[in-house]
C-alpha cells in the first residue's frame, strides 16, 4: 500500500452538502431494517449476530460516502514515516493513585 493510499483511507475527509444527505438517509434506512429484525426475531444469538453485521454494513456504507468527499487534513502527510508510531509506548499512568492494569490485565508500580 503506498502513502497515497494510506492517506485516502485513514485521512479526514469532511461532510460536504452532497454526503450529509447520504449519511441521513443511509442511518434511517439502518434504523428501519434493525427495528424489522428485532420486530420479527426473538432477542437470541441469531439476533445479535445480524444486528451487529448490520451495524458493519451500515459503517462501510458510511465510510464508502465519506471516501467520496476530499481529504481536508491529514497527519499521515505531514509525519515522516520513520516517525509514526506504531502503537502507544507511553509509560503506566496512575489514576488518583491506583496504577492502571495493562492490557493483559497485570498491574505496573512506578
Amino acid at each position: 500500500m503506498d502513502r497515497s493510499e494510506i492517506t485516502q483511507r485513514f485521512g479526514f475527509h469532511k461532510g460536504m452538502p452532497e454526503t450529509i444527505p447520504l449519511h441521513a438517509d443511509t442511518r434511517a434506512g439502518f434504523i428501519q431494517l434493525a427495528s424489522f429484525i428485532t420486530d420479527i426475531t426473538k432477542p437470541s444469538r441469531e439476533q445479535s449476530l445480524a444486528l451487529t453485521a448490520l451495524q458493519e454494513a451500515a459503517m462501510w456504507t458510511n465510510c464508502a460516502i465519506a471516501m467520496t468527499a476530499p481529504l481536508v487534513d491529514s497527519m499521515v502527510d505531514s509525519v515522516p514515516p520513520a516517525t509514526l508510531p506504531l502503537f502507544n509506548t507511553s509509560p503506566p499512568v496512575e489514576y488518583h493513585g491506583k496504577h492502571r492494569p495493562d492490557i493483559e490485565g497485570t498491574t505496573h508500580a512506578r
